[in-house]
């Protein structure tokens, strides 16, 4: 069903697909598969419109993960929540889900992740203009991607430490950054993501 709800997804049928994940949800319950609880439930918070009633099902997902002793798609769950209600400005609530979300992927090793949710950290700081802490938790992320992570999530890190030092007025240090993600973003095989991405820093470098 899980497959089912993916399929009807990319051929356009949302709601099909939500129908599909509420019933994977109640059979993974009534059976009492905490893996499968976790997926549908996380599915079923992405596809779902109201904040509220989305968190509820992240929040159900992470605890299906831990009782199946998947602390990475606990932290997934988590980072989604985290960022949903960042987007509504609603920071405080956003910061306590980005925290739980990094200490399930640092149990579970998941580096490339622990990464991201840096940034995802450090932006709330942003927004906020305490940038010391922002520049730090995005340095953080900094020094995982390259080791741990894929070149896009090289590129958003190399990104977000540009902006902080520009909003600190460091424009040589801001574009240095800059620089470094076209030059990685340069290597990157030609698809469509690669290209939005050079165009994406180029806008910044540019304005």
């Amino acid at each position: 069903l899980i497959g089912l709800a993916q399929a009807a997804r990319i051929e356009g049928r949302a709601a099909d697909g939500r129908g599909h994940l509420v019933e994977a949800l109640a059979i993974a319950d009534r059976i009492g598969d905490h893996a499968r609880t976790a997926l549908a439930a996380y599915r079923l918070g992405q596809v779902t419109p109201d904040v509220d009633a989305a968190g509820v099902l992240f929040e159900r997902a992470a605890v299906a993960a831990r009782a199946a002793g998947n602390r990475n798609l606990a932290g997934v769950a988590l980072h989604s929540h985290g960022d949903v209600l960042f987007d509504r400005g609603r920071y405080e609530e956003s910061l306590g889900l980005l925290l739980r979300a990094a200490a399930e992927f640092e149990a579970a090793q998941a580096l490339n992740d622990l990464g991201t949710v840096y940034n995802s950290i450090g932006r709330i700081y942003r927004a906020h203009g305490r940038l010391d802490e922002a520049l730090r938790y995005q340095k953080s992320a900094l020094e995982l991607h390259p080791k741990h992570g894929d070149p896009f999530s090289l590129l958003q890190s190399l990104n977000a430490v540009s902006v902080v030092y520009q909003r600190m007025s460091d424009f040589e240090s801001g574009r240095a950054y800059l620089e470094e993600a076209l030059a990685v973003s340069a290597s990157l095989p030609a698809t469509r993501a690669a290209a939005r991405a050079q165009d994406f820093l180029r806008g910044n470098m540019a304005g």
